[in-house]
């Protein structure tokens, strides 16, 4: 799970296992696995940021960066938010 703000300021937490896509247009869209869509205030790479660090929390965020190339992604994302 992770806290997503959405554009009404109130928090929500979203299943990561069902989204199916992100977009960023200009405020983020989360498409989940069943076609319904949401669109949230982080920026695309903010969320994509918080979704690495509560998969490496979870023990999970290796085996992501492998399976999409994402771990020099990540690692500029986060110098960037320092």
């Amino acid at each position: 799970m992770i806290k997503v703000t959405c554009l009404d300021d109130s928090k929500l937490l979203v299943n990561v296992e069902k989204i199916q896509s992100l977009r960023e247009a200009p405020d983020t869209v989360i498409t989940f696995t069943n076609k319904a869509s949401m669109m949230v205030k982080p920026m695309l790479s903010d969320f994509l940021l918080d979704l690495h660090q509560s998969l490496a929390h979870q023990g999970l965020a290796k085996s992501l960066d492998i399976s999409i190339g994402m771990s020099a992604l990540f690692a500029n994302l986060a110098a960037s938010r320092s």
